[in-house]
């Protein structure tokens, strides 16, 4: 209960002993603040506070005012529940991207496309034959020509698949070639026909083989392959 000053009542009626022992023991609970405004009633009256001094005083004791320790804490408490909050939401995206990951992983996909790789082409050795002179002193130049091969033409062999190229001669003339290629041989003689360098070389070798409209190249015939032992 508030008590305010009435200036009706003469200032003797607060001075009676009994009164104010009374009143002090009911207020004596309220707190400090309202026992100060017991003790300002108790002034003369040209001494007492005004009432609308009395009222405001009154409000503002009762609204507390935070301290810097208690705003600290509150400030603290916050960014704390906001840190929660954050790593809350991280482990959630983290365990739904796992998540995902593990099922395409199940399906069969993967974050990076491999790239399809191809299988290298698997060389195989050829065989062909074809009948040269029986004259044996043209098979001895043409022996020597194949001894001192124009390093033009071992360039354009390479170049069309003809690898570890081999000839043998019977002494009847037949001739029959070994070489290793991952083409077949009509591939290879197909890419030699486009070269400048074997048409000069078939046209020197031309005189070593029976006189015909086909060059020596075009007289190849490919042998079947029946027995190999690699070791």
């Amino acid at each position: 209960m508030l008590v305010y000053a009435n200036p009706f009542i003469d200032e003797a009626s607060f001075q009676q002993p009994t009164t104010l022992d009374t009143h002090t023991q009911h207020t004596g609970n309220l707190g400090r603040s309202r026992q100060e405004e017991v003790w300002q009633l108790r002034r003369p009256l040209s001494r007492r506070p005004s009432l609308a001094s009395l009222s405001l005083s009154r409000s503002f004791i009762a609204r507390p005012v935070p301290c810097c320790s208690c705003f600290l804490l509150k400030k603290r408490e916050q960014e704390e529940k906001s840190l929660v909050r954050h790593i809350s939401t991280c482990a959630m995206v983290f365990v739904t991207f796992t998540s995902v990951v593990a099922w395409l992983w199940n399906q069969g996909y993967t974050a990076v496309p491999q790239p399809q790789v191809s299988a290298a082409p698997q060389s195989r050795r050829i065989a062909f034959c074809f009948k040269a002179t029986s004259d044996p002193k043209l098979q001895a130049e043409y022996k020597e020509h194949h001894r001192h091969v124009w390093p033009e033409m071992k360039r354009a062999l390479a170049k069309h698949g003809w690898h570890k190229y081999s000839l043998f001669m019977r002494p009847d003339g037949l001739i029959v070639g070994v070489f290793e290629s991952d083409q077949t041989l009509s591939k290879c003689l197909e890419g030699m026909s486009h070269e400048e360098v074997n048409a000069r070389w078939q046209a020197d070798m031309q005189q070593y083989f029976p006189k015909g409209e086909l060059r020596p190249d075009e007289q190849m015939t490919e042998l079947e392959e029946v027995m190999y032992l690699p070791d």
